[in-house]
């Protein structure tokens, strides 16, 4: 998943518009640069960048010159053009005095009256962006751009609106095919030739890849064709053959085991051209051209060499092309290379070398007089080599769901492009790819870790020729939060002074950095002075510590430090000047020591300690008060009447809310100082809070239980009975046990058999297991052996295969003492279980590509569906989907349709299809039948032979007919269809069939008829399915894009 910041700005928009923005993702590390005029953002001449940049830099003044006469209407002081003049009137008379006042009217600018929401797509999907406007948009802002960059360009005449994108990887396109490689790069861009580079995929696949194939298109024709037809192994490659003065855009898509996968990007359309024609002077009429000169093998792998050189000097004025000839090194003998090729660039790729042989190359020019001397031979370049993996690989624990991972380059770093990270938690096999780019650099803090669970790293190394092998595993790491100090201690705050001693108190770290906080330190100073002292030597343990031997009448600062195993916390902020005195006031002093319990979404419950000074009175209850936000100081009271616990449970509260709460006590003098306010604390119910459940066992005993759902190492269970107070021990046994079970868990072999085990703690001898399936208790037998190993807390089922019997719902129930659990697993179908079988055992087989699913309609339709991929072979040899080649299935059938069948697509046909335990294989053989075989199979299927078009687009109220003709013997079946469901002529709708044609009849639409309609045929020999939608509008309205 890739994390990515798009900036749209809009420059001078359009009055009364509402921005859209279609924009496409793929897996890429950079934006684009988009612009309105360039719709295709084709590179563009000399003369319409200059236009561009001339209308650009035309409305910035413009804009700013706008802004600045604006300002300077702000500043002009208002005029009275009929002012105020005397009047005369009666004792008792009513008086209406008014004026005239001018002044320069401002308009308001117009801003985005929304933002955008942060998005999420997949790659390959097209993201739409929308925007409005708050008001008319003034002349200076009436022209749009939009523009998506990596880095905001700060600039006072833009309007800029900020969107977070959450790019996801798309699902593979073969189960089990490699990613996409990533920045695929243009350069060496000549007449006939271009050089492509890019970055291996981060994601393998089920396989290493083997190599890539390259993909060009001439812009505007929408077709892709295959450039190398040897899959190659390095990431780079030079692609002849290419038309002068012709637009073409590349891609890339990466091989393994599996197949194909997605292809990537394509690359920004590029012109071929010759780069010295702008530079080049012809000289005089030259006859027989001179020999080229610099000849040199400019790239080399193990499968081709590129020979650059210089055109000759003088070059004359006639077309020149050229041979190239190559010889063994240390041979005489040269042999053309170029063959039949007419090489128009100084650029050729020589294919067919053998490996372990050194070569040289020589280049002859030739125009239409003759052919030069050969040029001087060319020197031999060394191979470039994959390169070697990193070592030392350390992870170090960060937070509670990252690690820091560290390793050291390989000796040699030539030619590495960066580096791509694996994870997989210790006990698993499954390796997640971390990054999808490379990382730079020989650190990255991996986040997004299970807390407590235990990860190995590895890494590999990227490189122009390959990625490397994989680096070994570093050691094992358990994510948790890393020991740190705790934060500073916070609300240091005065709770009773005798005039020579005061009592302080202060609130806990909020962060106590991974181990428990050992002790407090206490400063002091006097408020004049600047210098700090120590109080206490040894660190105190409670948050209350009393201060002696001050002086009374002087005004003292407290600060604390908070200490852990790790070391002494920052110092707290100083509390504000606490002026030493006795108390002697009525009403008592602040609670202290606020603590919160069981944060529910709409309740919560506080706890509090009582003052240390009561005032002149016993104390007689609290007054609780909370407040609605982090700084409000809008504080309303909980309860009508005083709580005489020191807790309270608050209920009511609005979840998602954040809210304070602050205490005070009250005697008969009335109520006393309120204690500092409680950290501003949410309404929400945590994932996986539990609360404590109550029930009887078999004895008549009443228990208790509460489970934790994580725990720290050295944590433990501490009852209290109305929160403070100890349970009896004499009345309460207490028991704990640490729950090691994960569930149920799944392991099939090579050979099909399926186990199913759970892990628990260790069990009693008198610990009892009841195995259900199905609402029915099951015992051990020779096909389905059931397993207790209570000293080790083993339980275990195994199947040697499984059967149709075998479907349903597995519960274990444990039962040890009065301690009980149970664990279930659903097996939904057994060709689900057995998939793991098939995958990893018949790779190339047929497999799953969608497991067993169900969804519910509208009309309370189960529907329940899963994906079977099936291989067809022709001759020997498997048939991938292709242009004239589409395999489909239903329910009752598979099928593979040949469109345009040839003479060679004679030969004998395959069906292979695995049920999990065989094989299973149907042969068709079609050799010899010639045009039999056309007609049988395609010319007599049902198919749609014209009337539907792709897009429809009609007013409400308008009557819609769709006439389809459609063909084949024996005469197909057509079907109406809406949104996959049969449509009956029946109400609105009217349907006539007639000779191979059928109409569809909508009387009056409305907007709930929009959708996508299609029509089915079908006869003996196969079906088609034509889609059309249907966009319904209303009056007034313009039709949507696309109808």
């Amino acid at each position: 998943m890739h994390y990515m910041l798009l900036y749209v700005i809009w420059k001078l928009p359009i009055v009364g518009t509402v921005c859209k923005l279609p924009i496409t993702y793929y897996q890429q590390e950079n934006f684009m640069s988009a612009s309105a005029q360039h719709k295709h953002n084709w590179p563009t001449s000399s003369k319409t960048v200059s236009k561009v940049v001339s209308r650009q830099y035309t409305a910035e003044r413009k804009c700013s010159l706008q802004l600045k006469f604006l300002e300077d209407l702000s500043r002009k002081e208002p005029d009275f053009p009929v002012p105020l003049r005397p009047h005369t009137v009666w004792e008792g008379m009513a008086v209406k005095l008014s004026c005239t006042v001018q002044a320069p009217l401002v308009e308001t600018e117009a801003l985005f009256d929304s933002t955008f929401p942060p998005s999420f797509v997949k790659e390959g999907e097209t993201l739409v962006l929308s925007c409005g406007f708050t008001s008319p948009l003034l002349p200076f802002q009436q022209d749009i751009r939009t523009h998506l960059m990596t880095n905001l360009c700060r600039n006072h005449t833009f309007f800029c609106v900020y969107l977070c994108v959450c790019v996801s990887d798309g699902a593979a396109a073969v189960v089990g095919a490699a990613g996409s490689p990533l920045q695929v790069e243009c350069s060496d861009v000549n007449r006939d030739y271009v050089f492509l580079s890019w970055k291996p995929p981060s994601a393998d696949g089920a396989a290493p890849v083997q190599g890539y194939y390259i993909e060009r298109c001439e812009v505007g024709l929408l077709k892709w064709s295959r450039c190398n037809e040897v899959v190659q192994k390095v990431c780079y490659y030079p692609v002849m053959g290419l038309q002068e003065n012709t637009m073409y855009q590349f891609r890339v898509c990466a091989v393994n085991q599996a197949g194909v996968g997605r292809p990537s990007k394509p690359t920004e359309p590029i012109l071929t051209s010759d780069p010295m024609e702008p530079s080049r002077t012809m000289g005089n009429v030259i006859r027989v051209p001179f020999p080229p000169t610099g000849v040199s093998v400019c790239e080399l792998s193990d499968s081709y060499a590129v020979i650059s050189w210089t055109e000759p000097d003088p070059r004359g004025k006639e077309p020149l092309t050229y041979f190239v000839e190559r010889s063994i090194a240390g041979k005489n003998s040269w042999h053309l290379a170029s063959m039949d090729m007419t090489v128009q660039s100084t650029r050729f790729a020589a294919f067919d070398l053998q490996k372990g042989k050194s070569y040289c190359f020589r280049v002859r020019s030739i125009n239409k007089y003759g052919i030069s001397d050969p040029s001087e031979p060319s020197q031999h370049l060394e191979n470039i080599c994959v390169p070697a993996a990193p070592h030392c690989i350390q992870a170090v624990a960060d937070t509670d769901s990252s690690a820091v991972l560290l390793w050291k380059e390989p000796k040699n770093t030539e030619g590495i492009l960066g580096y791509y990270l694996y994870c997989s938690e210790v006990g698993t096999s499954n390796w997640r790819t971390i990054n999808n780019k490379p990382v730079n650099g020989t650190r990255f803090t991996v986040h997004g870790l299970n807390t407590n669970k235990d990860y190995v790293f590895r890494v590999k190394s990227v490189g122009r020729a390959g990625n490397s092998h994989y680096s070994e595993e570093s050691q094992p790491v358990r994510i948790k939060a890393a020991k740190v100090v705790p934060s500073p201690p916070s609300g240091v705050c005065l709770l009773h002074c005798s005039g020579s001693e005061m009592v302080i108190g202060w609130r806990a770290p909020a962060n106590q950095g991974g181990e428990a906080v050992k002790g407090y330190f206490l400063d002091q100073r006097e408020k004049p002075q600047t210098v700090w002292r120590e109080v206490n030597p040894k660190p105190v343990k409670e948050r209350v510590y009393k201060v002696s031997a001050l002086l009374e009448g002087h005004y003292y600062q407290f600060r604390l430090f908070a200490s852990n195993v790790i070391g002494l916390s920052k110092p707290s902020q100083p509390s504000e000047a606490f002026l030493c005195e006795p108390w002697t006031m009525p009403e008592p002093g602040c609670p202290y020591d606020l603590e919160l319990r069981e944060v529910r979404r709409e309740s919560l419950v506080v706890m509090w300690a009582e003052p240390l000074y009561q005032g002149q009175s016993q104390i007689t209850g609290y007054v609780v008060e909370i407040s609605q936000g982090e700084e409000s100081e809008d504080w309303t009271e909980v309860t009508q009447e005083s709580v005489t616990d020191r807790h309270l449970k608050i209920s009511g509260l609005r979840a998602g809310q954040t809210y304070r709460l602050r205490v005070s006590a009250v005697n008969s003098a009335g109520v006393g100082r309120p204690s500092l306010p409680t950290e501003p604390i949410t309404a929400q119910t945590k994932p996986g809070t539990k609360d404590m459940e109550i029930g009887v066992d078999n004895d008549g005993f009443i228990f208790l239980s509460f489970q934790a759902s994580e725990t720290a190492e050295d944590g433990q269970f501490k009852w209290n009975k109305n929160y403070r107070e100890t349970i009896d021990a004499g009345r309460a046994h207490l028991e704990t046990k640490h729950k090691t079970s994960e569930g149920w868990q799944v392991e099939v072999s090579d050979q099909g058999a399926v186990r199913l085990w759970l892990q628990t703690e260790p069990l009693s001898s008198s610990a009892d297991l009841r195995m259900i399936l199905n609402d029915r208790e099951i015992t051990s037998t020779p096909a389905r052996k059931i397993n207790f190993d209570k000293p080790n807390g083993l339980v275990e089922i195994l199947f040697d295969q499984l059967s149709k019997e075998d479907e349903g719902s597995y519960t274990a129930q444990l039962k040890d003492g009065r301690a009980k659990n149970q664990f279930t697993l659903v097996l939904v179908d057994e060709n689900k279980m057995l998939n793991v079988v098939i995958f990893s055992v018949f790779s190339e087989g047929p497999y799953f590509e969608e497991f067993l699913s169900w969804t519910v309609t509208e009309d309370c339709e189960m529907i329940m569906k899963c994906k079977v991929a099936t291989d067809f072979l022709y001759v020997e040899k498997k048939m991938d989907q292709g242009e004239r080649n589409a395999p489909g299935s239903s329910m009752q059938k598979v099928w593979n349709e040949i469109f345009n069948p040839t003479e060679n697509d004679k030969g004998k046909y395959t069906l292979e299809m695995f049920d999990g335990q065989e094989t299973h294989k149907r042969h068709l053989d079609l050799s010899g039948q010639g045009t039999a075989f056309c007609q049988c199979f395609f010319l007599d299927r049902a198919k749609v032979t014209k009337g539907l078009p792709d897009v429809v687009a009609i007013m409400e109220g308008k009557s819609l007919c769709l006439t389809c003709f459609a063909d084949g013997d024996p005469a197909p079946e057509m079907f109406w269809l809406k949104n996959d469901r049969e449509i009956t002529s029946t109400g609105q709708y009217h349907i006539a069939h007639e000779n191979k044609c059928t109409t569809i009849t909508i009387s009056s639409v409305t907007m709930e008829d929009s959708g996508n309609y299609s029509i089915f045929v079908r006869n003996s020999y196969g079906s088609q399915t034509v889609h059309v939608t249907v966009s319904v509008y209303k009056h007034g309205e313009k039709p949507r894009a696309g109808g």
